[in-house]
């Protein structure tokens, strides 16, 4: 089967406006996906409780093509290394 394309696509007039509130929306869901694994760090009993609990350090990146997010990456007690991203 054989597609011919005839119209050039083109991005919608609010584009600007629908990326704000996707990079919102993922923002928010990685900061609760944050509190929670840094909740139960925070709760640890037993081995490790000595240790300190972790935290997630963010650091921003960038793709040379465009684009880029923010990398969150969590060394802890009860979870050795977690990581949660973003990109835009």
């Amino acid at each position: 089967m054989t597609v011919h394309l005839t119209q050039t696509m083109t991005l919608p007039h609010d584009i600007a406006a629908k990326q704000a509130i996707a990079q919102t929306w993922f923002r928010t869901l990685r900061d609760r996906i944050f509190a929670a694994f840094e909740s139960i760090e925070a709760d640890v009993t037993g081995p490790h409780a000595d240790r300190p609990a972790g935290r997630f350090e963010i650091t921003p990146w960038d793709r040379n093509a465009g684009g880029g997010g923010e990398m969150g990456m969590l060394h802890g007690r009860v979870f050795e290394k977690a990581g949660v991203h973003i990109s835009t």
